[in-house]
């Protein structure tokens, strides 16, 4: 066989490979979105190789940086700014976002009712989808979200109220994961109408901030009749 030959055969399989990747990879991001847990989000360990050279410097678009820097203007970032009080907002929505993305998750192993198993797979989806929708928000009106002391304290404060849930047993476990999500509702709507609605400068933030509470009021809308079929 000639080089020729042998070249064009190594050029289709690559082709062949790359069509077979960029497949792959679209459905793992769809099924991550909608709430069906691929397998490379609990089969997928690694160390990494290397250091970056900057940590705060985000990689995925309308992803949160560290506050630290923006505050030093170390390593060529910004000097504070009154976006900055925007870039806060985006990360408390991504914060939120995440707490209860993760507390879906956990739920999904769980063996649980019905209308609670579906409920968990609902607010996964939609915390999912909203993640996304914050990201490129942030994006369109130039802001990078900023994870501030309140940020990474509303990460602690999720993190720490999942902890308590974890070890509970199945039955346990429906209950008070209602509780957790009426409570955990019911302080975002508190947060959005006392602090983000009055504080946020770009109208598409406003408005995203405005859909934002109606999904959340939908969903604390949703545990509390699920607290009344369980006769609570």
């Amino acid at each position: 066989m000639c080089f020729r030959s042998t070249w064009r055969m190594t050029l289709r399989r690559e082709k062949r490979l790359r069509r077979k990747a960029r497949k792959a990879f679209g459905e793992i991001v769809g099924e991550d979105m909608v709430g069906k847990y691929p397998a490379y989000t609990t089969a997928l360990q690694f160390e990494p190789f290397a250091t970056p050279a900057d940590s705060d410097k985000t990689t995925i678009p309308g992803a949160p940086k560290r506050a630290v820097n923006a505050a030093t203007g170390a390593q060529g970032e910004p000097k504070p700014t009154k976006a900055d009080g925007d870039a806060e907002i985006l990360s408390i929505l991504l914060a939120v976002d995440t707490n209860e993305v993760v507390a879906a998750m956990q739920a999904g192993k769980k063996k649980l009712s019905p209308p609670i198993a579906e409920y968990a797979k609902m607010l996964h989806t939609e915390h999912g989808k909203h993640a996304g929708d914050t990201m490129k928000l942030a994006q369109k009106i130039d802001v990078t979200p900023m994870d501030t002391e309140k940020v990474n304290a509303l990460r602690v404060k999720g993190a720490g109220e999942l902890a308590g849930l974890v070890p509970l047993d199945d039955a346990k476990f429906g209950a008070a994961y209602l509780d957790a999500m009426v409570k955990g509702h019911t302080e975002v709507l508190a947060m959005i109408d006392g602090e983000l609605l009055k504080t946020a400068e770009p109208e598409a933030l406003k408005k995203h901030l405005t859909e934002t509470r109606a999904h959340i009021a939908h969903h604390l809308d949703d545990a509390r009749k699920l607290q009344g079929a369980a006769g609570k």
